[in-house]
């Protein structure tokens, strides 16, 4: 999540669309047009929507992540998430590598 902040952050600023006191949420509409900017906003979304579930499920359940999947929908959640994974580090490197 805080790597997806990090390109998005630098791409408003890279595309001059960066404002103090605005969220990331409504700076990244105006450089929507980005192929990786729509990827990165969807994956964020989602790994949020991951993040909030893991903080509701009790903390005496031990395996967490049997309960997501089930409350995912989702049998290769591993897998997307680390699909998912890879193509921001990859998105990473393309901008931030040298």
């Amino acid at each position: 999540i805080v790597d997806i902040e990090f390109i998005l952050q630098y791409l408003c600023i890279k595309n001059s669309c960066f404002e103090f006191g605005k969220s990331i949420e409504e700076m990244i509409d105006k450089i929507s047009y980005i192929k990786e900017v729509r990827f990165l906003k969807a994956t964020y979304e989602y790994f949020t929507k991951i993040l909030n579930l893991t903080r509701l499920i009790p903390n005496d359940i031990k395996d967490k992540l049997v309960v997501l999947k089930f409350l995912l929908k989702q049998d290769n959640l591993e897998f997307k998430i680390k699909k998912l994974q890879d193509k921001v580090s990859t998105i990473f490197d393309m901008y931030f590598q040298e």
